[in-house]
């Protein structure tokens, strides 16, 4: 294994075998968290000629912090319309109780 960076590393060279296996390199498996049953995400760049795994675990929960933060502005975005539209100074309303027009056009 050879540091190429900070926190990057090359971990070796595998051969892929007959039925289009590899092992992945115990010290990128151990880095990485690697266990056996764990759902790898295959993803590449034809053009570039580049592939990776992604354990999806990982993008799972970089999923869900995604739509926590959109789910936050939207919510931030329809207090602020209330607001303006009612004349209300409470700007901590919760997104539920929000009328629906509040979401009209913000959600296609």
């Amino acid at each position: 294994m050879s540091e190429i960076g900070r926190g990057k590393y090359i971990y070796g060279s595998v051969k892929v075998g007959e039925r289009g296996q590899i092992v992945i390199p115990a010290k990128a498996r151990e880095h990485f968290n690697i266990k056996p049953g764990d759902i790898l995400l295959v993803v590449g760049h034809r053009e570039k000629g580049g592939i990776g795994l992604i354990k999806a675990s990982v993008l799972k929960d970089l999923l869900f912090k995604v739509l926590e933060s959109i789910e936050e502005t939207e919510g931030s975005i329809a207090t602020e319309e209330t607001v303006k539209k009612t004349g209300e100074s409470e700007g901590k309303k919760s997104v539920s109780k929000l009328p629906e027009e509040s979401f009209k056009g913000r959600i296609d």
